[in-house]
């Protein structure tokens, strides 16, 4: 029962399961691993460490609970340790998805080892020391403090342990992170730039940081579930961004030229993303895309959220938003 409803992430009634089945088998490792994944789906950290604590200390060769637990320990910024935590999983039972992560956490310790760090409210950030402005990082924080507390109010939403920030020298942030040459920022869990080497933050790192901190909301308020398409579309719209009459021109006209418009928004690039998003945002208001983030982190699909929300499916919204393009730029 604990298991369906942690698929369908009904995760308060995964969390009654579990306990139920933990207190009629209270060493059993399943639960506990459950019952500690279960706790981290919500955010609750510090459980989930007691949980796992306790598993260990019963079952200290399970390689799932030592692989959880190397995952929590690095969403907490605990590299070293949750590196050893993965490497006796893999030892123990091999597996291609905690490797992955071994090397992975191996390529970023080479690079971070001498990072500095600095604490604030709702920010860990790391940054090389030697290369970076002595006065960037607070005014990395005082940015990122300013702008949390505006997108908590837009997103009726606030992540709960303090998301990590890792600013990085350009040919650094390639290395640790693998990311194309064009790529701006990432966010895969902690918020990852290539502004290190700054003296001063400016106006392009501003958007930057905002576009990534964006994506950890969206992140966080859908547990993770949204699609690529809408965290881009809502980052860049977050970020200031707006399209161009030249990119939305292209769009119209690549709409009405598609003779199976069944076919449109199959796939999306960042241009037409945002377009869509600002189209979602036209015709719903900024608190109604917000609901649907609301649905999907409740358990529903994309589909399904679009669907309670505003009561008509993507592929009737993608049609619409192609007949607005078509006004808008074509005559």
């Amino acid at each position: 029962m604990a298991a369906a409803a942690y698929r369908n992430r009904r995760y308060d009634e995964a969390m009654t399961a579990l306990r139920e089945a933990l207190s009629l088998a209270p060493q059993d490792e399943n639960t506990q691993e459950g019952l500690a994944a279960t706790h981290l789906a919500l955010g609750q950290d510090r459980q989930a460490r007691a949980v796992l604590d306790q598993a260990l200390l019963e079952h200290p060769d399970n390689p799932d609970l030592l692989a959880l637990m190397g995952d929590l320990l690095y969403s907490q910024e605990k590299p070293e340790e949750a590196l050893t935590s993965w490497q006796k999983a893999e030892s123990i039972r091999p597996d291609p998805g905690v490797r992955s992560r071994i090397e992975k956490l191996q390529r970023e310790l080479s690079i971070e080892t001498d990072y500095r760090r600095s604490e604030a409210a709702h920010f860990t950030l790391k940054y090389d020391g030697a290369r970076t402005g002595a006065d960037l990082e607070s005014e990395i924080l005082d940015y990122l403090e300013g702008e949390f507390w505006d997108l908590a109010r837009r997103f009726d939403y606030q992540p709960g342990p303090p998301i990590v920030v890792i600013v990085y020298p350009e040919r650094q942030f390639h290395e640790a992170t693998l990311a194309e040459s064009n790529v701006a920022g990432l966010y895969d869990g902690k918020i990852r730039v290539p502004i290190g080497g700054l003296r001063q933050l400016h106006d392009g790192a501003r958007r930057v940081l905002l576009h990534e901190l964006a994506h950890a909301f969206v992140a966080g308020k859908t547990r993770f579930t949204a699609p690529r398409w809408l965290h881009e579309g809502i980052a860049q719209l977050v970020e200031g961004l707006k399209t161009d009459p030249a990119t939305g021109e292209m769009l119209a006209r690549s709409y009405r030229t598609l003779e199976d418009k069944s076919q449109w928004a199959r796939q999306f690039s960042s241009p037409s993303a945002l377009s869509f998003v600002e189209f979602l945002v036209e015709r719903e208001g900024f608190y109604r895309l917000v609901d649907v983030l609301e649905e999907m982190g409740g358990g529903a699909d994309v589909e399904a959220a679009f669907r309670t929300v505003t009561h008509s499916t993507l592929a009737e919204l993608h049609e619409e938003w192609g007949r607005s393009l078509e006004g808008r730029h074509l005559h």
